[in-house]
């Protein structure tokens, strides 16, 4: 009777359906699970009462020497202070060997053509054309992806550590360039100065499926971008040489060993084409071993009376094929052009071999 205030006893009266008196009465075969009352311990200092929600029972014993006390797990048991590090961005793979051998022949087709393709990482490809006229230029650099990945935030960037020209630098339409699609840039510059080294390009962009790439390659702009060949005899190119080393640093020579084996008719297509100097005849040493040649650096920096300065360049090459080497001599009226000039032709005539 659960109104009942009697209370509730259990029985150990046997069910009469079974017949082992153990299986309700201890169902674990235990008589007394606690076992008889112990007697309490004699002569035993009682334990020390401890407050639960109190003391610290994790706490190290305090020190009555100090004033401050130590916790074992630091002031940041749950590590809130130093969280857990975002995962890191995926990265796309590295431009391979060859597709760095293929940017450099391409990088020296692009500016004896005045254009081409220029680069190709499998996703984007990058295309110039080149349009020149005195010391402005128009350099309109063509993308497109062709991959089945799609492309966000895509940038093109030039940089002109050396300050050789001056220009805009315009943005891309848009930073998403999806599959098959395609797109261009157009750069307006000028040359302001003889200054090397090259212009560089950056190519940044996010491929949904390879991840982030930012890569930097050369553009097929220097110095002799902006050069226009001069046409000398034998008799005035030599009146000029010998006018051309009067002050320091107009001359500057120095012996270049290429890695591959020289071929005299790539030195000469280098001179004529890619450096654009026009060879000089009528000299007597002159040869397919023994190159000389003139050009014109045309700037858009001004003179006194408003003229665009443009300085007269005079080049000789001597190519020792039993040696590997050639020697370059380079005369200008202005140290600071030799000098870039001098870097400029280095730099290519060891692209035509590495």
């Amino acid at each position: 009777n659960l109104n009942d205030d009697t209370p509730t006893t259990f029985n150990n009266t046997n069910n009469s359906n079974n017949n082992n008196s153990n299986n309700n009465n201890d169902p674990f075969g235990l008589s007394d699970p606690f076992g008889s009352t112990p007697e309490p311990p004699k002569n035993v200092t009682p334990p020390k009462t401890v407050d639960l929600f109190g003391d610290d029972p994790f706490s190290a014993p305090t020190n009555t020497n100090t004033t401050t006390t130590d916790n074992a797990f630091g002031d940041d048991i749950f590590g809130l202070s130093n969280p857990v590090s975002p995962p890191q961005p995926k990265i796309a793979p590295p431009l391979t060997a060859a597709q760095n051998q293929q940017h450099k022949a391409w990088l020296i087709s692009s500016m004896t053509q005045n254009g081409g393709p220029i680069y190709d990482d499998g996703t984007i490809q990058i295309a110039s054309k080149i349009e020149l006229r005195a010391s402005q230029c128009r350099l309109t650099l063509f993308y497109r992806n062709h991959s089945s990945n799609n492309v966000s935030k895509f940038d093109l960037a030039i940089n002109d550590s050396g300050e050789l020209t001056r220009f805009e630098a315009p943005k891309v339409n848009s930073s998403d360039v999806p599959a098959s699609s395609q797109g261009q840039l157009v750069i307006m510059m000028e040359c302001m100065k003889p200054a090397s080294p090259n212009l560089t390009l950056n190519v940044k962009y996010t491929d949904n499926t390879l991840g982030d790439r930012d890569v930097s390659i050369p553009l097929p702009i220097c110095v002799t971008t902006f050069n226009e060949g001069i046409a000398l005899n034998g008799q005035d190119f030599t009146n000029k040489w010998e006018q051309l080393k009067s002050q320091p640093g107009q001359e500057l020579q120095e012996v270049i060993k290429p890695t591959n084996p020289v071929k005299p008719n790539i030195i000469e297509n280098a001179f004529t084409k890619t450096m654009k100097f026009t060879k000089a005849n009528g000299l007597p040493d002159a040869s397919e071993f023994v190159i000389y040649g003139a050009a014109s650096l045309r700037t858009g920096a001004t003179a006194s009376n408003g003229d665009k300065i443009s300085i007269g360049c005079l080049m000789k090459i001597e190519i020792n094929v039993q040696a590997n080497a050639l020697r370059v001599t380079i005369r200008t009226l202005y140290p600071s052009a030799t000098s870039a000039i001098m870097d400029t032709v280095k730099s290519l005539l060891f692209v035509h071999y590495i």
